[in-house]
């Protein structure tokens, strides 16, 4: 990332949504929406909120586990986060 960073490289994300038919819940939509408008915070907000996401994922089994306050706290994890994650997921 620190490559990325500094302009050295090119990083492209793809952003899906697929556990929500296996699962039965929407969890898996709402956290994609959420990260998609991490990119509206700026340069580096995408990739900062997708390690926060990734670090405090669900347990397995859990139907719904990335509910909209759980989103909501994960991006208070992240500087400048909250008002373009909030558009999305409040």
């Amino acid at each position: 990332m620190e490559e990325a960073a500094a302009g050295a490289v090119k990083v492209e994300y793809v952003v899906a949504s697929f556990l929500d038919d296996r699962t039965g819940g929407t969890a898996s939509a709402r956290a994609a929406n959420a990260l998609r408008a991490s990119v509206d915070a700026g340069p580096g907000k995408l990739a900062a909120f997708q390690a926060a996401l990734f670090a405090s994922q669900p347990t397995a089994g859990t139907e719904d586990g990335y509910s909209v306050g759980h989103l909501l706290r994960i991006a208070d994890q992240v500087e400048g986060l909250r008002s373009a994650a909030s558009r999305v997921v409040g």
